[in-house]
């Protein structure tokens, strides 16, 4: 979603359509592997390339939710990076997309990744609206 941020560290990033392919064979050798007829599979790289723009909307509005609700925030970029909450929530809403469309244990293993990393555990059948802020505080 965002390359320059999360990308390889290089001087010239790979353009979208490049990203988009490589991305595109790694899919679909996941889904097989998760027991997905190659024309699921084909269908659900389809429609899940095409909510990436809904997706990166919705980050987008959880950007600014996060920069407008935490004085502490610098920039954006330092959300993107250094936010447990954002990093939740940008592997939420993706494997959210995926749930919806029936794949097979992947969204789960997402979220528990997501969870492993932050602490912070959404079911991927949750849904979450636009502008979505968590700050995690931990009491001792």
């Amino acid at each position: 979603m965002y390359p320059r941020i999360f990308g390889p560290y290089m001087d010239e990033i790979p353009s979208k359509e490049v990203r988009i392919e490589e991305s595109k064979v790694v899919f679909e050798k996941v889904l097989i592997r998760l027991g997905t007829t190659p024309d699921q599979t084909t269908s659900v790289i389809d429609g899940f390339l095409a909510t990436l723009a809904s997706i990166h909307e919705m980050l987008e509005t959880d950007i600014t939710a996060a920069y407008d609700g935490d004085p502490a925030a610098n920039s954006r970029e330092e959300i993107m990076l250094s936010y447990p909450g954002f990093e939740a929530i940008s592997i939420h809403r993706m494997a959210h997309e995926l749930y919806n469309m029936g794949v097979p244990i992947l969204p789960r293993m997402m979220s528990e990744i997501a969870h492993a990393m932050t602490g912070i555990d959404i079911h991927p059948g949750a849904t979450i609206g636009p502008y979505f802020l968590l700050i995690m505080v931990r009491v001792l």
